[in-house]
């Protein structure tokens, strides 16, 4: 099994007032019954997406990504991206494999659980996803219906690696960022074996093992 490791960046705003939620629309009754009329024989153990769950905003950064001097990927994403991209994935799963419970405990967190912790949790998606059009989706449903088989090789493969945090505001300086396996959602056989992490003060780099592990930082100045 190979094992590979991800580096990004933290951008968490640190901050002493009330920011608004923004929520992501979804069309999950739409795409489960575009994806009952499909042949998916060949998306076993991937994301199937389609522009009725993915948005090319959502998809742009891994298509962009650029490499280290190492070799290895750089990704950085915000929490309302990342948290999106997790739930996304979860929809188009054709394995069914949900979302770790600790992570999902996460989201359903309320304002005052957020601002009374200091921990902040690092969220990582390790997924193989397959992007089909429009014009691909209307096609593979005609092939179904024929009763052939669709050609996958025309679809497009994306890999979601990356990580960030599950929150994008903290209400202290002193923090501690929260890595362990429970926050990891994959499908992918590359085993995540590190995370390295950039928190913008000037110290460049730092690499973490994805164990249980609580990383303490302390943020210099307040945004309002």
């Amino acid at each position: 099994m190979k094992r590979t490791s991800i580096v990004f960046k933290i951008t968490v705003l640190l901050c002493c007032v009330c920011a608004a939620k923004v929520y992501a629309q979804t069309f999950e009754e739409e795409n489960t019954k575009v994806m009952e009329r499909m042949d998916t024989e060949s998306f076993k153990e991937k994301v199937l997406l389609n522009k009725a769950i993915a948005l090319d905003y959502q998809l742009e950064p891994f298509r962009t990504r650029e490499k280290n001097k190492e070799g290895t990927y750089v990704m950085h994403l915000d929490a309302r991206l990342l948290r999106q991209l997790i739930e996304t994935a979860e929809r188009g799963n054709m394995d069914g494999r949900k979302k770790p419970e600790t992570m999902g405990k996460i989201f359903k967190r309320s304002r005052k659980e957020v601002t009374a912790n200091n921990v902040i949790p690092v969220g990582i998606i390790n997924m193989d996803a397959v992007l089909l059009s429009e014009a691909q989706v209307e096609e593979n449903i005609k092939v179904k219906r024929e009763g052939k088989k669709a050609d996958a090789s025309k679809y497009e493969n994306i890999e979601f690696i990356a990580a960030g945090p599950l929150q994008d505001e903290v209400f202290q300086g002193d923090v501690q960022f929260q890595l362990n396996r429970e926050l990891l959602y994959g499908n992918n056989k590359n085993e995540i074996k590190s995370v390295s992490i950039d928190f913008l003060d000037g110290k460049g780099w730092r690499k973490y093992s994805l164990k249980d592990e609580l990383i303490r930082h302390r943020f210099q100045v307040t945004q309002v």
